[in-house]
């Protein structure tokens, strides 16, 4: 189980949501993820926050926004490569291994970031 530690009090963690989770919302992560062993006692709003909170350390891991670089728009760490521009190619319809190998990212990279947004957007929006 991979767990995520930033932004967290000492000796707390967060685990991903499980590969269920994010099946249902329409995304196959590559490497399974579980929810911990506590999650069937959290409330569903807690268990929303738990989400909400690896969606966010997720996004921070494979995004940065710096005004130096690109004007702000937030781009993949480490690359020139904006995150508008992932989703433009994948709505060109091509795969996420041919962004990776064309635009010289990596595909772990890719992946996290679509497993961040796709948890990030499966919860209810306020009206």
């Amino acid at each position: 189980m991979r767990t995520v530690t930033s932004d967290l009090s000492p000796g707390e963690t967060i685990a991903p949501p499980t590969a269920t989770d994010l099946s249902e919302a329409g995304t196959t992560p590559g490497n399974p993820a579980t929810l911990p062993e506590h999650a069937a006692a959290l409330s569903p709003e807690e268990r929303l926050a738990e989400r909400a909170r690896w969606a966010a350390s997720v996004l921070r891991d494979c995004v940065e926004a710096d005004g130096n670089k690109r004007g702000g728009i937030p781009v993949l760490k480490g690359t020139r490569f904006t995150v508008a521009q992932v989703f433009a190619e994948l709505g060109d319809g091509r795969n996420v291994a041919e962004i990776a190998a064309d635009f010289d990212v990596e595909l772990d990279t890719l992946k996290a970031l679509l497993q961040g947004f796709a948890t990030h957007l499966d919860r209810p929006m306020l009206p």
